[in-house]
């Protein structure tokens, strides 16, 4: 079996996780292409018949790490992160939100009729749809999108700037509307064949949240070079990693291949 995982910041703790699965288990390789903000060399993707680079996404080279990803020496793909995620509608809204919400988000109202539009907007300009409709060029092999973590619980605790746009998802009926907005999204990616990892179900809290074990962020640590003094309420750690790689390996990825293990020369 051989996993090509591509993703941003959020594939971090993932790509740590899978790796040690990796090392126990016989048959397995797995394949990380990380793009960072100070990356150099675009991804480039290359199929039987074509190829293509994916200019805003930029990887930095090493000794161990390609900027070339042939998708025909992979079995199946998995997108994380990338932009796709419930926080980015929720920054979306910031300018234009839908008008039904019972309390202020977005410093414009938009008319039911045209929410929906807006939200594809928003996402169809995310890295992860940009490369999967891409990988859909090249390849009909399984792939999997793991969207960006939800925020962390705590930032309800906190007030100002970026938090004060999540304080009106706290009551039932806005967080029901835009998680039922957000899964409008997700279908519409499973639409194009591809399997949508949900985050594990012992992280969440309220659908909405991630609980403050799981992320990097800790209420207990306020020092000035901290996570959670720099309000970083969405990315996750070692233990949240390992549960996302244990979905996509067990649950996922491998239903859609069979569910086997199998090595494949």
């Amino acid at each position: 079996m051989r996993i090509c995982l591509i993703g941003n910041s959020h594939l971090g703790p993932v790509a740590a996780a899978s790796a040690q699965r990796m090392s126990e288990t016989s048959g397995l390789r797995i394949g990380h292409y990380i793009d960072r903000t100070y990356g150099k060399v675009p991804l480039k993707l290359v199929g039987r018949a074509s190829a293509g680079a994916m200019a805003s996404f930029l990887i930095e080279e090493g000794d161990n790490i390609s900027s070339m990803v042939a998708v025909e020496d992979w079995d199946a793909f998995v997108v994380v992160g990338l932009g796709f995620s419930l926080v980015r509608l929720v920054e979306k809204w910031t300018s234009f939100q839908p008008d039904c919400l019972s309390e202020p988000v977005g410093e414009h109202l938009l008319v039911p009729e045209l929410v929906d539009g807006y939200d594809n907007a928003g996402m169809d300009t995310t890295k992860a749809l940009a490369l999967i409709r891409k990988l859909r060029t090249l390849t009909d092999k399984p792939i999997s999108l793991v969207p960006g973590p939800l925020p962390a619980a705590w930032v309800l605790n906190r007030s100002g700037g970026r938090f004060d746009s999540f304080q009106p998802f706290a009551g039932y009926r806005n967080r029901a509307f835009l998680l039922a907005q957000f899964e409008k999204q997700v279908n519409r990616v499973r639409a194009m064949g591809v399997d949508v990892v949900n985050p594990p179900e012992e992280t969440v809290i309220d659908d909405m949240w991630t609980r403050t074990e799981f992320c990097l962020g800790q209420p207990s640590d306020p020092s000035p070079d901290s996570f959670y003094a720099k309000g970083d309420f969405y990315h996750m750690n070692r233990e949240y990693g390992d549960l996302v790689s244990r979905s996509i390996m067990q649950e996922k990825v491998l239903q859609g291949i069979g569910n086997s293990l199998g090595t494949k020369e």
